[in-house]
């Protein structure tokens, strides 16, 4: 075994992970645990949408990963792991990430997409929209299907530091239901802004 811990070799010689990873996994666990009051937050947001899922997501570089959820009632749903990388160029919370962002930011997340230069200026108007209605929703962009509504978590200085969402099949988030969700989703990412649990870094 490596002397980090982290990786050793099984009976057959191959590469296995090593016992150190479990270490690492729970100082990252430790580090993205969320406060009651905001598991709480998830939990009213899912069960006030009618039992979609809900989640948080932060920016890491050009993508946004899910630091917590709480999962949906409904038999069909979508599945997102914690942990789980997903572009920043695709999904509401995408939109409510880039608020904010640099022509460089923009530029760099369209690069990431394949897309043309001209896309940057999609995200933009994206992230303008989004802040300017303090929620965001995207049918399909990512995946065929699939639709979210979103609003921005923000610090002491008013700076976005997360995205709070509802995720699930395109066939119940219609617009009526969007609008339906928008109250309780705002209320949520209004509770999660004052809790500063992400503090500075998020």
């Amino acid at each position: 075994m490596s002397s980090a811990g982290c990786c050793g070799a099984g009976g057959d010689g191959r590469l296995t992970p090593g016992a150190g990873l479990l270490r690492w996994a729970a100082l990252a666990q430790d580090a993205w645990r969320l406060p009651p009051e905001a598991v709480e937050c998830l939990r009213v947001l899912s069960a006030r949408s009618g039992g979609e899922s809900s989640r948080i997501y932060i920016r890491q570089g050009a993508s946004r990963v899910c630091v917590a959820q709480h999962e949906g009632t409904q038999q069909l749903r979508h599945v997102v792991r914690i942990g789980e990388e997903m572009p920043l160029w695709g999904g509401a919370s995408g939109h409510v990430l880039l608020i904010g962002g640099s022509p460089r930011t923009l530029s760099r997340v369209a690069s990431a997409a394949g897309r043309d230069p001209d896309f940057a200026s999609v995200l933009a108007e994206r992230a303008r929209l989004a802040a300017q209605r303090g929620w965001a929703v995207s049918h399909g962009e990512r995946e065929d299907g699939v639709s979210a509504v979103a609003a921005p978590v923000t610090d002491a200085a008013g700076q976005v530091v997360a995205a709070v969402g509802l995720g699930g099949p395109t066939s119940r988030f219609t617009e009526e239901r969007v609008e339906s969700f928008r109250p309780a989703l705002t209320e949520a990412a209004r509770r999660l802004s004052e809790l500063r649990f992400l503090g500075e870094s998020g």
